[in-house]
């Protein structure tokens, strides 16, 4: 039998055929297996697109517009599929809005669905940003998950929170790390250190990702004397705060915005990378900086655990830790013998 795999996204790029995310897409196909890919978000135009075994469907309006519509359309495919003798399976991208949708349309149509969890929003940081909205959202989710087919996570770590937090069943879930292509990274030699140490930190600017706890940690740095410069590469809303932030740290001869560069200019420029988010689904900038044999300071999230190994592979502290994160960026600096030893542990 033939199977249709029907995905709920906030993938906008799936509507251009020759983006990174359709191609990723694309290889998934088999002549048994076809996809359907409806997307949730607003688009500048709604339209479709159908290339083979892939179907795109996107939406353009207001929100509850837009969710009727995708809503309508996931029916419309499951009843055609089903009229071809397809098998059927929805997948949504997240517990909360796609997670929902599936779920009512499993029950309507006796369709099994599952869900991916990415953004390990159970960690019990996410419903700290803004508590009454996330809290409801939160709620939605522990409902859809509970009653899901299936589940897949991408690290051991939000498998414990979806138990523990939401109480999941652990044997429906499947752990299904973030795909990487990680050829380029591990050829790159080791770099000798910097005079200057040079700190990279690629990310969207949300609070999610701890900078201000970072530049904190920074600016007791420079008030023992220790030299650096940091790299904030990304973009997002918080890029007007964070250079309030620098500012008041009195870290703007130190700190320099980029926007997103490409894997090269970040890494060949890189002594130490840093993460300080508060939390993460899987954190797909560390393990590029274990392949690029670049040290490492991060907090206590994603694949920290079950993938890099804490004061092993690099320097591990708890989220929010302002001491915590500037002992281990000083440790970097100023303990060379067993840095190198680090990164050689995250390289093998």
């Amino acid at each position: 039998m033939k199977l249709r795999s029907i995905l709920l996204s906030y993938e906008r790029s799936f509507m251009d055929a020759t983006s990174n995310a359709s191609l990723r897409l694309s290889k998934l196909t088999t002549d048994g297996l076809s996809i359907t890919a409806i997307l949730l978000n607003n688009l500048e135009k709604a339209g479709k697109r159908e290339d083979g075994a892939i179907r795109v469907v996107g939406f353009s309006g207001f929100v509850l517009l837009r969710l009727i519509g995708g809503f309508r359309a996931l029916l419309r495919e499951i009843r055609q599929a089903k009229r071809r003798d397809e098998g059927v399976v929805i997948s949504a991208q997240d517990p909360f809005i796609t997670g929902a949708v599936a779920f009512l349309a499993s029950r309507i149509t006796n369709t099994p669905y599952e869900v991916q969890e990415h953004g390990d929003f159970y960690s019990g940081y996410w419903v700290k940003e803004v508590p009454i909205f996330k809290r409801i959202f939160a709620w939605i989710g522990c409902f859809v998950l509970r009653r899901a087919d299936a589940v897949r996570v991408v690290s051991e770590r939000i498998r414990g929170h979806l138990v523990t937090c939401c109480n999941v069943d652990a044997q429906k879930m499947t752990i299904n790390p973030v795909r990487q292509d990680l050829d380029w990274h591990l050829r790159q030699a080791s770099r000798s250190w910097s005079g200057t140490p040079t700190i990279v930190v690629p990310c969207r600017y949300v609070h999610q990702k701890g900078i201000d706890v970072l530049l904190k940690a920074l600016a007791i740095l420079k008030k023992e004397g220790e030299l650096f410069t940091l790299r904030l590469i990304g973009s997002g809303p918080l890029d007007l705060k964070i250079r309030i932030w620098i500012r008041e740290n009195g870290l703007s001869d130190e700190v320099t915005l980029e926007q997103w560069a490409s894997q090269e200019s970040i890494w060949n420029k890189a002594d130490l990378f840093v993460l300080s988010s508060r939390y993460e689904g899987f954190g797909r900038t560390i393990t590029e900086a274990m392949a690029a044999r670049v040290p490492i300071v991060t907090t206590n999230v994603g694949c920290v655990g079950s993938l890099l190994r804490p004061q092993i592979d690099g320097r591990v502290v708890e989220p929010d830790d302002v001491q915590g994160l500037a002992a281990a960026i000083r440790e970097q600096f100023t303990e060379p013998d067993r840095r190198g030893w680090m990164v050689r542990n995250a390289y093998e």
